[in-house]
């Protein structure tokens, strides 16, 4: 049975249109809703916590938090709230190198980390830009969800099933022989297929069933 998700609106308003940053929203298959994104980077990430198997649900600007540094109280709205299946839950702050690495920025998040942790038995995450855009990784993730609203039929489903009934992996291109891409990048895009992500995706990539498989 599927655990429910509990959507959260965030707790500040998306930057109208007429600022200088870049925002928009992304259509969450896994959130079920639009998620408002204020800079490419964040944009980037939410295409990965849609992808990751292990992320139940992930909610943006979640909530606001005052912590205390130099005798000054502030007041911090992390990114993403993110909630893990099999390990604690995240706090995820979006960040380029240059300023995740900043000498003021590390001492604000060793306090906030170590309140998260405290006060919210949550891990607190610095997700840097190099980390987000990973080389293959992310072209990789976004070129599949342009096929995740797309339906297998059962017939294929069934013979995707046989194929792998003869052998455990398949390089790409013996499988296009057989099947659309569009089915095959749908089943990827899902976690039904599974191949290493942070590898270029080309016709001699491996092929296996995925562990987040719902088609058998």
């Amino acid at each position: 049975m599927k655990k429910n998700i509990y959507i959260r609106q965030p707790v500040r308003k998306l930057i109208h249109r007429g600022s200088p940053r870049v925002t928009g929203r992304f259509a969450s298959l896994k959130m079920k809703r639009s998620i408002p994104w204020e800079s490419l980077l964040e944009r980037d990430q939410i295409h990965i916590l849609e992808f990751l198997r292990d992320v139940k649900a992930y909610h943006p600007q979640p909530f606001r938090t005052q912590y205390r540094l130099d005798d000054v109280v502030h007041t911090y709205v992390p990114d993403f709230e993110v909630e893990c299946t099999d390990r604690i839950d995240e706090i995820h702050e979006v960040k380029p190198d240059e300023e995740a690495d900043n000498a003021d920025n590390i001492r604000k998040f060793d306090v906030l980390s170590h309140y998260y942790e405290q006060e919210k038995q949550s891990l607190f995450k610095v997700i840097k830009e190099s980390e987000i855009r990973q080389k293959h990784r992310l072209d990789n993730i976004e070129n599949l969800f342009r096929f995740l609203h797309h339906r297998p039929s059962d017939r294929d489903v069934l013979k995707i099933l046989n194929t792998f009934d003869r052998r455990e992996e398949f390089q790409l291109r013996e499988l296009l022989t057989h099947f659309t891409k569009a089915t095959l990048f749908s089943l990827l895009s899902r976690g039904e297929l599974e191949m290493e992500i942070s590898q270029p995706l080309t016709p001699l990539s491996n092929v296996w069933l995925g562990s987040n498989r719902s088609i058998c």
